[in-house]
């Protein structure tokens, strides 16, 4: 399954996990809620796929890594408590709440939210005394005494065996409580999603050429979809700072000397491209390079392109902008009375909202798009009440 696939059956399952009939009990009854158990190979994508199933269905969500647990901070920590059985007082040993279950209700309660994902990495690498404990979250979504509030399903993720030296593989008694996903490198899904997240037009222009290269993770060295992406933010970056982008950075991420070097290669044809052509919104690739090869016009094609789509979101998201400053003004003007009253009340929302915003940034529950939106938005709503004609709109 690829990573679009998987997303979709993310979002189905928050679905119909959150379901309820006509009487509140759940359309899927709690026990056979089954955990999804996400396994592929390292940097395929497999805590995108979470983050933008939890993004896409507006729900919490609460990220481990379970390696970074003994089996004290996952359970709690036992305590002594006093208890009466028949008549008589006895001293009693108790958990605590979990960390991560007490890290869900206060996401839970930060967020407002009622619905969620609990997503545990590296659960196939779970120390030998915390693998009781987790096979009775992954069977009753219970750690101890504490369960999962309603609403929440957990979603965990592991690397075969044979990327990893700690990993092994799940017994049959675990797996026949998880819901198996397993996810595969797909150039083709990978890149509708690059699109979408603005990786850069060189990167993706040279893996539509050579979509072998797309990953490697062999005895040869290690390309996966995370090098790409993350390599492709440092470019971007060192771009739009004015320093060298060459062959030393790329190595560094693409860990497999002979896809480096094919890679470095292309870049630099790319940036004889951008410094020869100044290639617009409206420039027309095919008319430009109708006699160039084909390398030149696939990445002439995807800069043209790329700053097309970049123009029509920049252009949407103005639209939308104006739109929610109107709604800001209008509804700061429904909660008062007097005209003079507005610049002390719409800033008296501002902090509410911006209240609000942070909350979320906290809980990782903004994209960085989502977040630039916000900033923009205030910076609009700080500008009109400085105009004297806004408490009149």
């Amino acid at each position: 399954m690829n990573i679009a696939q998987a997303i979709g059956q993310l979002e189905s399952t928050v679905r119909a996990y959150t379901a309820r009939r006509d009487d509140g009990t759940p359309v899927v009854p709690v026990a056979s809620q089954r955990p999804v158990y996400l396994i592929g190979p390292p940097g395929v994508g497999k805590t995108e796929i979470v983050a933008q199933a939890a993004q896409r269905m507006n729900v919490g969500l609460v990220a481990y890594t379970m390696t970074h647990h003994t089996r004290q901070s996952a359970l709690g920590l036992p305590a002594l408590v006093k208890r009466s059985f028949a008549g008589q007082e006895f001293t009693v040993t108790e958990y605590t709440m979990s960390e991560i279950v007490a890290s869900v209700y206060r996401r839970q309660e930060a967020l407002g939210c009622s619905a969620g994902i609990l997503f545990l990495d590296e659960i196939n690498c779970v120390s030998e005394t915390l693998t009781p404990a987790m096979l009775e979250l992954l069977q009753h979504k219970r750690f101890g005494q504490h369960r999962l509030p309603d609403g929440w399903m957990i979603v965990c993720a592991g690397n075969p065996e044979q990327y990893n030296r700690s990993a092994h593989a799940f017994d049959p008694v675990t797996l026949d409580r998880v819901r198996v996903i397993r996810i595969e490198p797909d150039v083709s899904a990978w890149l509708d999603y690059a699109a979408g997240r603005n990786v850069h037009p060189s990167v993706r222009a040279y893996l539509k050429l050579r979509p072998e290269d797309f990953y490697q993770a062999d005895g040869e060295g290690i390309v996966t979809a995370r090098s790409w992406v993350d390599l492709s933010d440092m470019m971007l970056a060192l771009e739009s700072l004015g320093e060298p982008v060459d062959g030393l950075l790329f190595a560094q991420y693409l860990q497999c000397p002979a896809i480096a070097e094919s890679f470095s290669l292309y870049y630099a044809l790319c940036r004889r491209i951008s410094d020869r052509f100044q290639l617009t919104p409206e420039s027309d690739w095919e008319a430009l390079f109708a006699d160039a090869p084909f390398d030149q016009a696939l990445f002439a094609r995807t800069l043209i392109e790329d700053r097309r789509r970049s123009l029509a979101a920049e252009q949407a998201l103005q639209r939308r902008l104006s739109m929610r400053l109107q709604h800001f003004i209008d509804g700061v003007n429904r909660e008062i009375t007097d005209p003079a009253d507005f610049p002390r009340a719409a800033r008296e929302h501002l902090e509410r909202t911006q209240h609000a915003l942070d909350v979320r940034r906290q809980a990782g529950a903004l994209s960085p798009d989502q977040e630039r939106e916000e900033i923009l938005l205030r910076r609009k709503i700080l500008s009109a009440l400085s105009r004297p004609d806004v408490p009149s709109r």
